[in-house]
């Protein structure tokens, strides 16, 4: 991952580039577009404007989401680049609009489309130029985890359609004299829309709270687990402030044996290094958990061995057991449970756990489930009293 200083220097320089190109895009093609006396044309070359103008927004929002934070903003300003993108779908969406609009005209009023083979050379150079200015962005976008270069470079292959279909209508009408550049204006002007539909979509997505990445879910899960004295982690959750500007939240399993001043110094290290080696501001919780107590270990290994009966999953397996799923389990596959607690009473000993579940789970999927883990449970012993508390899955 790029440092913010990076990735500025890196957006200009390819926002530059792509202002260049779509602004000599844009002035050929409307010159050639009215020559032409098509209205496919003079909407692409439109189009190219829009994509120099959407460049632009980028730029500026690319550049205001690595303002450092603030008082008003302690998380930094990096969801200014998801309002940028939102905007440049924006800009795109109201140029299929107006083309739509000008496309149906021509329909309605037939005119007269003109010609020969300098505009098909231009379409040609156009369509070259924008394939290579896709896979320019595209490469910017992983290089720098940028949504905005990503829906740039979604815009710039779907130009390459768009391009094409302008194309088709030239050399159909140089062929055949077939005028159908009208009618391929409304699929250019309805495809540009979707493209636009489609951005907004993606930008919002972050904005709203999406599901996190799982590399990085797993990135966070293995670095916590990684330090002595962690023996296990649990209810992860990622919230997004942009690209590469994260605070995360995580239990952690420590020995509830040991001393506890040692443990929150363990602790404190995680939460540095996360920040120093991986840009995460990263906040853990400690969860206690008796790991040396034979009776504790035995209960334990009982409920491993019912989740493994139903479930086939082994992640909290003390002992190591194998099951093939019935058919009627099949439902429960790779559930898994946590934070397993012994609490002795004065008649039985009460377990506390959670189990975490897929988020179509219902109530009475969970009821049906709690209820056969209870009389799995109660087959091998009688002497415990569960607690069950039902999490969902974040990734």
């Amino acid at each position: 991952m790029k440092e913010a200083k990076d990735r500025v220097k890196v957006a200009t320089k390819a926002s530059i580039v792509g202002i260049f190109l779509n602004i000599i895009l844009f002035i050929s093609k409307v010159t050639i577009g009215f020559l032409a006396n098509s209205i496919s044309i003079i909407s692409d070359a439109f189009n190219n404007l829009t994509d120099a103008g959407s460049v632009i927004v980028s730029l500026v929002g690319t550049h205001l989401a690595n303002k450092p934070a603030d008082k008003n903003h302690p998380f930094g300003h990096g969801r200014v680049e998801y309002i940028s993108a939102f905007i440049v779908a924006f800009l795109v969406l109201q140029v299929g609009f107006f083309s739509l609009l000008n496309s149906i005209e021509k329909i309605r009023n037939k005119e007269e489309l003109f010609a020969n083979n300098v505009t098909i050379i231009i379409l040609v150079i156009s369509i070259i130029v924008k394939i290579i200015l896709g896979f320019y962005y595209k490469k910017i976008a992983k290089d720098i985890d940028s949504d905005i270069f990503r829906a740039s470079s979604t815009d710039s292959f779907s130009d390459v359609l768009i391009t094409l279909s302008t194309l088709i209508s030239i050399i159909v009408f140089l062929m055949f004299g077939k005028n159908i550049d009208a009618f391929l204006g409304v699929v250019v002007s309805l495809f540009i829309m979707y493209n636009a539909i489609n951005i907004v979509r993606d930008t919002l997505k972050p904005l709203i709270g999406e599901m996190p990445d799982v590399h990085l879910y797993d990135k966070i899960t293995y670095f916590v687990a990684s330090y002595k004295g962690i023996y296990g982690t649990h209810d992860l959750i990622i919230h997004n402030y942009g690209p590469s500007s994260y605070m995360a939240s995580i239990h952690a399993e420590v020995n509830s044996k040991d001393n506890i001043e040692e443990i929150h110094s363990i602790i404190d290290k995680i939460e540095k290094d996360a920040k120093e080696k991986m840009g995460i501001f990263l906040v853990i919780h400690m969860d206690p958990t008796d790991i040396t107590n034979a009776k504790t270990i035995e209960y334990k290994n009982i409920l491993c061995d019912v989740f493994n009966e139903i479930t086939n999953n082994s992640m909290e397996t003390l002992n190591s057991y194998s099951y093939p799923v019935k058919e009627e389990y099949k439902k429960y596959e790779g559930i898994t449970f946590h934070d397993f607690r012994v609490v002795r009473g004065d008649v039985f000993t009460n377990i506390y756990f959670d189990i975490v579940v897929p988020w179509e789970f219902t109530d009475k999927d969970k009821k049906e489930f709690e209820d056969l883990i209870r009389y799995k449970v109660s087959q091998r012993t009688t002497s415990l009293q569960l607690f069950i508390n039902f999490d969902l899955k974040y990734i």
